[in-house]
């Protein structure tokens, strides 16, 4: 026997599934609520706390494509000199001045500034605070005059400090409005590492997609 989709069948079903609906709406209106939903507390962080900060914006930096490598304060111009003859940078554009003496002292070749059509092999930036949630980077004009700390080098070194790590956006941007000056520019960035494009299997860098590589000085 051959079936047939039959209209008057079809509604008969919609109308019963309708009802059934009304009914279950109907009973769920009259009947009493035994445990009422609690009021939500306003005074709750938005998210939980977290611990370990340091491993949490670590890993989500480094998943993100960032490379990052902890140093003690000790070692860390040790560690930064062998890390550049390695790569064997030819331009450096360094905006720490707090660095230079020290570059100076390790025989690194640098120069402070560039022409705004030209890039550097490497530009070496401060990076102010460090977001956990994330893995992204928060950087203000305390040290630059460049508007962006991209567009500058293929490749930025970011120095900074592991006690700078915090949880979220929020907190690092009042710790950034605490500590400034009156006559100090306000203009902030927060950047992400961006993973690389591939040709022929390598990763490919230019400055508008930049390697992020995180010297972290760890106390």
């Amino acid at each position: 026997m051959v079936m047939s989709n039959s209209p008057t069948l079809n509604n008969s079903k919609n109308t019963t599934s309708k009802e059934l609906i009304r009914r279950n709406i109907r009973h769920a209106l009259a009947s009493k609520n035994l445990q009422p939903l609690k009021n939500p507390d306003t005074n709750m962080p938005l998210y939980p706390q977290m611990e370990q900060l340091l491993k949490q914006f670590v890993d989500n930096f480094r998943s993100q494509g960032g490379k990052c490598r902890l140093c003690h304060k000790s070692s860390f111009f040790e560690d930064l000199s062998k890390f550049i003859h390695i790569q064997k940078y030819e331009t450096i554009l360094n905006t720490c001045d707090f660095l230079s003496s020290k570059l100076t002292e390790y025989k690194i070749n640098f120069q402070t500034c560039i022409n705004p059509n030209e890039s550097a092999d490497l530009v070496i930036v401060y990076a102010d605070f460090f977001i956990a949630r994330s893995g992204n980077l928060l950087f203000s004009q305390e040290f630059t005059l460049y508007p962006s700390v991209k567009n500058l080098a293929k490749d930025i070194l970011i120095v900074g400090f592991a006690t700078n790590v915090v949880p979220d956006i929020k907190m690092a941007l009042d710790f950034r409005r605490k500590n400034e000056h009156l006559n100090q520019s306000n203009f902030r960035e927060i950047i992400a590492p961006i993973p690389p494009y591939f040709v022929d299997g390598e990763e490919v860098y230019t400055p508008s997609n930049p390697r992020l590589i995180l010297l972290l000085i760890n106390e």
